[in-house]
């Protein structure tokens, strides 16, 4: 009964674990069977059977109790094995389930974001970008992924894409501007925000791109508007101690006789220039 018991224990969820107590209760139900059936015997043959074969049965019967004992240190072991196995598998496969809807998530927000993105090796090489960046160079995401930035990159730019991965290396991060090719040979202005990832596999760029090219054609033809206004004009910023200028049209600097250089580098020239009167 205890055997069949510890047995359907065992293969029921292996969540029995046969100790000590186990051992000594299966011990003690052998033995007291054996004295049992000794009992059942009528007196005359119970002395003769105890005669003959009561050293010999006490040892077998030890035997056997010493056996089973293994067998369910055995089965014990096997079970503990069993278990911890099972557990192992169950945070791992809930690790790679977390790990899956966590890449999932951050798919989701990158081909959400306006801005594109780029993830390179420190050799440009591409490994990863998302909708935005697609969208504004006209390529699918398969056409990129494996090309080397360089080729994306408008000639005068591809030149200092070294220099400028060796700068995001040392500092870190890194704010620039840049100019991609589309697909169909337009070019796009960018404001480029890239960081180094040097705990990834291999080591990584990851870089954030903004697109200003309409923003930049419009400043272009403000500033040319501005330009060819007759009278001199210029932004000013107050602040403290000193205010400064932002910027000066050349008909500015013509009518006061100074470089724009000067005139916005400083603008304590321009407290020379005013007559003592006002």
């Amino acid at each position: 009964a205890a055997i069949g018991s510890i047995g359907y224990d065992l293969r029921r969820g292996l969540q029995y674990q046969p100790g000590v107590l186990s051992f000594l209760a299966l011990g003690v139900l052998v033995h007291g069977v054996a004295v049992m059936l000794m009992l059942a015997l009528p007196s005359p043959q119970r002395i003769t059977v105890s005669a003959d074969v009561a050293w010999p049965y006490a040892v077998i019967l030890a035997a056997i109790t010493w056996a089973f004992g293994h067998i369910f240190l055995l089965v014990e072991s096997r079970t503990e094995a069993l278990i911890t196995a099972r557990k192992s598998e169950d945070r791992f496969r809930k690790l790679l389930e977390d790990l899956e809807r966590e890449h999932s998530n951050t798919r989701i927000m990158l081909d959400t974001m306006t801005d594109g993105y780029i993830r390179a090796d420190v050799d440009g090489k591409i490994l990863d970008t998302n909708a935005a960046y697609c969208r504004t160079i006209g390529y699918e995401r398969d056409e990129l992924i494996g090309r080397n930035i360089t080729e994306l990159k408008a000639p005068e730019f591809a030149q200092a894409v070294p220099t400028r991965v060796q700068q995001i290396v040392s500092r870190g991060h890194l704010r620039f501007s840049t100019q991609h090719l589309r697909k169909d040979g337009g070019i796009v202005d960018f404001e480029a925000a890239a960081a180094f990832m040097p705990l990834a596999e291999p080591p990584q760029l990851a870089t954030f791109l903004r697109d200003v090219t309409k923003e930049k054609r419009v400043r272009a033809h403000y500033q040319e508007l501005v330009n060819r206004i007759p009278a001199g004009v210029f932004r000013y910023r107050t602040q403290q101690p000193e205010g400064c200028f932002e910027y000066v049209s050349p008909r500015f600097c013509q009518l006061l006789e100074v470089d724009q250089e000067t005139a916005l580098e400083s603008p304590t020239w321009l407290l020379q220039r005013i007559h003592p009167e006002d």
